[in-house]
């Protein structure tokens, strides 16, 4: 397993990723996530066995070109620095601990970013379904020391804003 900088060739697999986690992610097209990923904060690959791109994390703030519905809320919100546009994998490869791992590397790199600002601290905001639930994104983000701070409905989804502050 490997956490690496999600690069260009990444995109035909991570739409095809992208478009299995619906319920958790909004729709997104090739074009579409390039353009995402080019003005993006950050962005970060999972390999799975064999270096198959297994998951993707992709954090933007305010200068995103192209912000989603769900992300201009969240940036909308005076407590967000940044967003985690979107963190989504191949189920397939569920139990490996990939996600620990992907956030791990952002973790690390989101501490690094903060240390680098003149800001007291950085924080990063994330979407999670709360209903119907997401129970392992819901525990996955407690755990990782994300606290919610807003929530709303979109259409029949309701979804908590949670954030995580990193201090410099």
């Amino acid at each position: 397993m490997t956490i690496r900088e999600m690069i260009e060739a990444d995109i035909e697999r991570a739409v095809a990723i992208n478009q299995a986690n619906l319920a958790d992610v909004d729709s997104v097209g090739e074009d579409e996530l390039a353009a995402i990923l080019g003005s993006s904060r950050m962005a970060l690959a999972a390999e799975g066995p064999e270096k198959a791109l297994a998951g993707f994390a992709v954090v933007v703030d305010r200068s995103c070109r192209l912000l989603t519905t769900r992300a201009a809320w969240a940036l909308a919100n005076p407590v967000t620095d940044l967003h985690l546009e979107r963190v989504t994998f191949d189920m397939q490869y569920s139990g490996l601990g990939l996600g620990p791992a992907l956030f791990g590397e952002l973790d690390e790199r989101l501490l690094a970013l903060a240390a680098a600002s003149n800001a007291d601290r950085l924080t990063l905001t994330s979407l999670v379904r709360r209903d119907p639930p997401n129970e392992h994104a819901i525990h996955f983000h407690e755990a990782k020391g994300f606290a919610v701070v807003d929530q709303r409905a979109f259409g029949e989804t309701v979804l908590d804003l949670t954030a995580k502050s990193y201090p410099s």
